[in-house]
């Protein structure tokens, strides 16, 4: 294989890093784009879920911001891969991926086409004009990982299966993996917990090193008082947790019997109310499948108690992406309008008719806000110039 093939296939796949929690669990990393990026997006899955499950709205987001492969010869061609045809006028309608020209411009990503008087009408990721002005938005990297338990990351003793240690968690990939620069927190459901916590454990952070949150799905507090998490008391969940404990294969296996009843359920609670992408609903089941039944039960506690109502005042200064759907009746909607109420710099959207999975289900819908996200961020990066610290 070619060492541009092999560069292409890596942009496509990601990079592949472990990096270990503080107490010493591997967790799992994927990363798109280049490290000296302008900005980084670190997405933070949800219960019984993996980094993959941001796959569908990573594709949408790699349209967006493209992936930058090839650079600039000297004649101010471009040298990077051309994706698309070309008008009438012979300039590119497609899409232009990599490369800078002779005088300086489009030194980033450019995705769109060509309008006749030749010039890009698309959107410029990461370019410069030749006064050093960014010509569009600033190029952006996207980090996944997995949390302990899930996916391709470490099992740890489930007393450490607490959102608080998620937090942790999600500091020991920024120490390693985004060291310094601004970076964007995108969490969903659990993942949204998860973000406000590390908000309280790690408050310096705030407005220097993340300048922006998205949360989707998500929640502050009372996910048993609304939704499916009525259903969920401490006498169960405790007694499932030793049920698996002392009996785990008969638990597994328990599973693997009742998976035709509850697969079913799982995909109205998920799924929403309009007609899904039947793989989507197979690539959500088999991720919830192939979580562990200790890590699934170990995590119920820490979410029935969780409440950091507190420290949404944390994140108020900074731009914040809400979004949910509709008939999400895991996490229902009235969540996401008190979290907008009390984040300042908050946009609340609502996708009619999608469920908790929304991320899954209206991926280009969710991209389209996660972008609008970052291009408010690098606007009030633009306007207040904050200094950016480094990770400690």
């Amino acid at each position: 294989m070619s060492t541009t093939t092999a560069r292409r296939a890596a942009d496509y796949d990601g990079h592949r890093i472990t990096v270990s929690a503080d107490d010493g669990t591997p967790i799992s990393v994927r990363t798109f784009g280049t490290d000296d990026a302008h900005l980084t997006v670190v997405f933070v899955h949800g219960h019984c879920l993996r980094a993959e499950s941001w796959s569908f709205l990573r594709d949408q987001l790699l349209r967006h911001w493209g992936t930058v492969v090839g650079g600039a010869d000297g004649a101010g061609k471009y040298s990077g891969t051309v994706v698309g045809g070309a008008d009438g006028a012979g300039k590119y309608s497609g899409t232009v991926v990599g490369g800078a020209d002779g005088v300086g411009k489009y030194s980033g990503t450019v995705v769109g086409g060509a309008d006749g008087a030749g010039k890009y009408s698309g959107t410029v990721v990461g370019g410069t004009d030749q006064a050093g002005n960014h010509s569009g938005s600033a190029d952006v990297r996207m980090v996944f990982y997995d949390h302990r338990g899930h996916g391709e990351s470490g099992i740890a003793h489930p007393s450490t299966y607490t959102i608080d240690q998620l937090g942790h968690d999600l500091d020991a990939v920024l120490r390693s993996v985004v060291p310094t620069g601004p970076i964007i927190l995108i969490g969903h459901s659990m993942g949204a917990m998860v973000t406000i916590a590390y908000s309280r454990l790690f408050p310096a952070t705030i407005g220097t090193r993340v300048v922006g949150v998205g949360l989707i799905a998500g929640a502050a507090n009372g996910i048993t008082e609304v939704g499916l998490g009525r259903f969920l008391n401490r006498r169960a969940v405790n007694s499932l947790q030793v049920a698996v404990l002392r009996a785990p294969r008969f638990m597994q296996a328990s599973k693997r019997l009742s998976r035709r009843i509850f697969e079913p359920i799982a995909r109205e609670a998920n799924m929403g109310t309009k007609r899904t992408n039947p793989r989507m609903v197979a690539v959500a089941a088999a991720m919830m499948n192939d979580t562990p039944l200790l890590t699934m039960s170990s995590f119920l506690a820490s979410l029935m108690s969780f409440d950091e109502s507190a420290s949404l005042c944390r994140l108020g200064s900074i731009p914040a992406l809400v979004l949910a759907g509709s008939a999400d009746i895991v996490v229902p909607f009235a969540h996401s309008v008190v979290l907008a109420s009390q984040l300042a710099g908050s946009e609340l959207v609502r996708l009619e008719g999608a469920g908790h999975s929304v991320h899954l289900e209206r991926a280009e819908e969710v991209a389209l806000s996660i972008v609008a996200l970052v291009d408010r961020v690098i606007a009030a990066m633009h306007g207040h110039d904050p200094g950016y610290a480094t990770a400690s």
